[in-house]
């Protein structure tokens, strides 16, 4: 459950102040994932206890400040930790997200700091970015747009249910590096569409001249009975050497409400453009039981096979593989051990709200 600290503490000060600042205070909320896992790699068999498959675990705190006017100040800040081992990220506190920014009801909403793309963000809103669903196991390899660091975000204010957004980063570690995305959404009534499109120079790989293009694409209708999903990405990466990369992923999902319980189907394919014989296709059914509007139990079955050059995997929201595999997957496939071989999953565990 959310807990707000408001900033009109003593009641006596006047209830009048406390209702001019309504909207201040700072909110503490979070999540905590942890499952069980038997694997089928194509190789071997591996058992392990996961976290964050459905979302990933993490303590967030978000603040707002009333300016007055429909403008107000804000920053969010999210830390990821993993409670099957109780550690915190390696790549830092507050590394899933730490941004700090202006919103107005009138101008929108501009902000600073690390923060998600707008490409996986596309993604989240169709709750795509999880175990289960095929886009997330043929993401990008390696998940390098997912948080992007030295970032600013414009937000359009809503325009009767269209919000534009445009997203700048550079790279720090490379001067030259920089990436650049744009974002469209829109919803109407039970309809919402989302699109977005990612372009980096020098911000992923080494090499100066590098580039990676990524076009993400998502639309869904709620039935009621059902709420089918369409996401749609295109990547094309290029470096100075000889590497390259052009692929697109479809996956088509479908949301089942069962009661107050929900099962979620997903049917996915990629197709490589560049490398033969490295096309894979994915399959999953996960069911949701709800203990409480905050806590629900989940279990699941996935299925990837690959072809000859292919290794991909069921993967969580928390970026996880199973196997970690030791190429990048650009221009040879993965890994000359695990390539072709057909990944199966078999998953069951608990996720909370608070």
């Amino acid at each position: 459950m959310s807990k707000k600290f408001a900033g009109c503490m003593p009641l006596a000060l006047a209830l009048a102040t406390c209702a001019a600042h309504a909207e201040s205070g700072v909110r503490v909320s979070g999540y905590l994932d942890v499952s069980m896992e038997r694997i089928d790699t194509g190789r071997g068999m591996l058992t392990r206890q996961s976290s964050g498959q459905l979302n990933q675990s993490r303590l967030n705190f978000q603040g707002v400040e009333d300016l007055g006017g429909g403008n107000a100040a804000v920053f969010d800040l999210q830390m990821p930790f993993s409670p099957d081992t109780g550690a915190g990220s390696s790549n830092g506190l507050f590394s899933r997200t730490a941004t700090l920014g202006l919103t107005s009801k009138a101008l929108g909403t501009l902000k600073v700091g690390r923060m998600q793309s707008l490409s996986d963000e596309t993604i989240a809103s169709f709750w795509a970015l999880r175990w289960g669903a095929s886009t997330n196991y043929f993401l990008y390899y390696g998940n390098t747009t997912q948080l992007l660091s030295n970032a600013i975000r414009y937000e359009t204010p809503d325009m009767r249910g269209l919000v534009l957004s445009v997203e700048y980063a550079v790279d720090e570690h490379n001067g030259s590096g920089r990436a650049v995305e744009g974002q469209a959404r829109y919803q109407y009534d039970k309809w919402k569409v989302n699109g977005a499109y990612y372009v980096s120079h020098g911000h992923e790989f080494v090499e100066p001249g590098s580039s990676v293009h990524i076009g993400t694409f998502g639309t869904s209708y709620d039935f009621g009975f059902a709420t089918p999903s369409l996401m749609v990405q295109d990547t094309r990466t290029h470096d100075a050497v000889v590497n390259r990369t052009s692929k697109i992923s479809v996956a088509l999902s479908a949301t089942v409400p069962v009661g107050r319980n929900a099962l979620w189907l997903d049917y996915g394919i990629l197709h490589n453009r560049v490398l033969a014989n490295a096309n894979a296709r994915a399959a999953s059914v996960r069911f949701d039981y709800n203990l409480s509007k905050r806590t629900f139990l989940y279990a699941g079955l996935a299925q990837v096979w690959n072809d000859a050059k292919a290794y991909y995997q069921p993967m969580g929201a928390s970026g996880s593989y199973p196997v970690f595999t030791s190429a990048t997957g650009v221009s040879t496939g993965f890994d000359p051990v695990y390539n072709g071989g057909d990944v199966r999953s078999l998953i069951a565990g608990i996720r909370m709200a608070f």
